[in-house]
């Protein structure tokens, strides 16, 4: 049984394996703190004693090391290309519930702001860094949809049964009042999601004692139980590399497709984001699909 916060076998190894990218992705801070792993010591650097103290060589190449983030620049502007035009959403529907999910979908998809548009940059944004990103699709208290990106970091178990997502773990940080009531601090959790029976739930974890997760939530019924699928969806940057664009570190360059084709159904090509639901209590199953310019969603 995995500890607290600890990541499953393979979810780890791809965490170690987007080291790098997350290590040049902070530019030369992040280089600095690296230090050796990196940036090699040679053997003229070995530190000597002064008659002002311990002076290290290394430490005064390193402090005066610039990295030059030409990486970052290259995500950037090949993250771009593809939303060049903001996404819109459209359906032939006239029904009010209709329009008025068209119009969440638009301008506050996550229910925080975000429009369809950002969120997707973002995917694709975090995607191009770490080889995979995630969407995960919720509903608030009052049963209003949302979906919230998920990064790959934050996925600590993943297990599959039958080629069908069963078991989902992710971390979540969650702001609570400090026990003095004149601070905030930071709570880690972790939240479960789990296919038993043909249905979807969740529950919480904590520490325990044991540095094992703790339960602290019944398990409850995801989506008031019409979802029998665990909702996340998933954008691939590259299928033949772990960790694309980190060949840009070895100064070679790659360009992708930039087309993002989503849909329910199998019959989409290029980039696939695999999608359950888009969006819990919708009257109809939606399919949506995504170029350059429009998003078409039809209920």
């Amino acid at each position: 049984m995995r500890q607290f916060q600890q990541r499953s076998e393979h979810l780890a190894q791809a965490y170690k394996d987007r080291l790098l990218m997350r290590t040049i992705r902070k530019g030369t801070k992040g280089m600095r703190e690296a230090g050796e792993q990196f940036l090699p010591r040679s053997m003229a650097e070995q530190p000597y004693e002064t008659e002002h103290g311990k002076y290290d060589p290394y430490q005064a190449r390193l402090k005066r090391s610039v990295f030059a983030n030409f990486t970052k620049d290259a995500i950037k502007k090949l993250c771009a290309k593809p939303f060049s035009t903001t996404m819109t959403a459209e359906t032939k529907s006239k029904r009010k519930a209709a329009t008025d999910l068209m119009e969440q979908i638009k301008t506050n998809i996550d229910g925080s702001g975000t429009s369809l548009h950002n969120l997707f940059r973002k995917i694709k944004i975090e995607g191009a860094w770490n080889g995979i990103c995630h969407g995960f699709v919720d509903a608030d208290s009052n049963a209003k949809p949302y979906a919230r990106v998920v990064h790959p970091d934050t996925i600590l178990d993943a297990q599959e049964l039958n080629g069908e997502l069963v078991i989902l773990t992710f971390s979540e940080d969650r702001k609570e009042m400090a026990e003095d009531g004149l601070s905030i601090k930071t709570v880690k959790r972790e939240r479960t999601y789990r296919k038993f029976n043909g249905v979807v739930e969740w529950a919480l974890f904590e520490e325990g004692e044991d540095h094992h997760p703790k339960q602290i939530s019944e398990w409850t019924i995801f989506g008031g139980g019409n979802i029998n699928e665990i909702p996340l969806f998933t954008y691939y940057a590259d299928v033949d590399e772990k960790v694309p664009n980190s060949c840009l570190v070895n100064h070679r360059f790659k360009i992708w497709p930039t087309l993002i084709i989503c849909t329910i159904k199998k019959r989409a090509t290029y980039h696939k984001l695999n999608i359950s639901q888009i969006f819990l209590f919708c009257l109809q199953k939606v399919s949506i699909q995504i170029n350059r310019s429009k998003l078409a969603v039809t209920i």
